[in-house]
């Protein structure tokens, strides 16, 4: 659902589009900040 853009994150990790709640993520794991942008931009949510 992510990949094809029906929801998308924000910088704070919420949830954005037709999804409500927020990303918890491990501490293991890391995420780019600026491929969330990436994403939010192509996906129309910016």
């Amino acid at each position: 659902m992510f990949d094809k853009g029906l929801f998308s994150i924000s910088d704070e990790f919420n949830l954005l589009g037709d999804m409500d709640g927020k990303l918890i993520l491990k501490e293991k794991h890391k995420l780019n900040l600026l491929n969330l942008a990436y994403h939010r931009l192509a996906h129309g949510y910016s």
